[in-house]
């Protein structure tokens, strides 16, 4: 009996294994396909000069400039 007990731990935990593995890859899956191509498309009104600044932050071109003043080798 105690086996039995053992073995349907064992294979429910395996399903449970399998079905969050299941959700994360399609969670995965639909972002990539769905929602981060909608994203790339978007563009803000207005920031069009946005460039990428330090720490990948995206900054205007003046505040750019001057947080570049800042990092060291400039």
């Amino acid at each position: 009996m105690l086996r039995t007990i053992r073995r349907h731990q064992i294979i429910t935990d395996f399903g449970k294994f399998i079905i969050w593995f299941i959700i994360i890859i399609a969670t995965i899956f639909s972002y990539q396909a769905f929602l981060k191509p909608f994203a790339d498309k978007l563009q803000i009104f207005g920031l069009s000069g946005i460039q990428p600044g330090t720490f990948g932050v995206a900054t205007t071109t003046p505040i750019g400039k001057l947080i570049n003043s800042f990092t060291p080798g400039n």
